[in-house]
């Protein structure tokens, strides 16, 4: 399986240094400097620039639930680079193997396949 290249170390969510990721897909993991675990783990198929500026926007329509942060708070945010399909296999890994606080709990009841498996052997030395 291709491995597509990452950003391993988690960055300050400053538009200039995020621009990378404009039009890629994969995973992101949001954390406070100096937690151990992220509290958000994210993917985007398409955007990754778009998906992860949204956390730091506010939002007043009531119909839509979005975890957003705060643009002065101490955050760090990891990229990893994927195809569409990995990152959504990955994204469902990284949320059972970390249950991050501010993820919903939509698998819960997930449990890997053989693929997922694939997908993330292929990105063993980048978890780490």
């Amino acid at each position: 399986m291709k491995q597509s290249k990452f950003f391993k170390p988690y960055k300050k969510p400053q538009s200039t240094n995020l621009k990378f990721t404009e039009g890629k897909s994969g995973v992101y993991l949001i954390k406070y400097k100096g937690a151990t675990k992220p509290v958000y783990v994210g993917m985007s198929s398409s955007n990754l620039y778009k998906t992860i500026t949204r956390h730091f926007q506010s939002w007043d329509d009531p119909r839509q639930v979005r975890v957003t942060y705060s643009q002065k708070a101490d955050i760090l945010i990891r990229v990893i680079f994927t195809t569409p399909k990995q990152a959504e296999r990955l994204e469902k890994y990284l949320v059972l193997k970390y249950k991050p606080e501010d993820n919903p709990n939509k698998y819960e009841s997930y449990q890997l396949d053989a693929f997922d498996k694939t997908v993330v052997r292929s990105y063993d030395n980048v978890l780490t």
